[in-house]
């Protein structure tokens, strides 16, 4: 995420973000942390990979807009 920021603040690109399955591999407290870029980064376009829908709540409570799609 600081690379995105350094891309952004250097040369005022505005990349597609990735984040494929990373929840699983984090502590709550960086989960936190990145929902918090997110909300406070909302220029960027962000896609989420998840197994499960639990960040739900999360990305409600931060009030982030998202587009959820399930496949089954």
């Amino acid at each position: 995420l600081a690379f995105v920021n350094f891309l952004f603040e250097k040369y005022d690109m505005k990349p597609i973000i990735l984040m494929d399955d990373i929840f699983e591999k984090l502590d709550s407290n960086r989960i936190e942390n990145i929902v918090d870029f997110i909300h406070n980064n909302p220029a960027f376009q962000y896609f989420i990979t998840d197994t499960s829908e639990s960040k739900k709540e999360l990305f409600n409570k931060k009030k982030l807009k998202y587009k959820l799609i399930i496949f089954e």
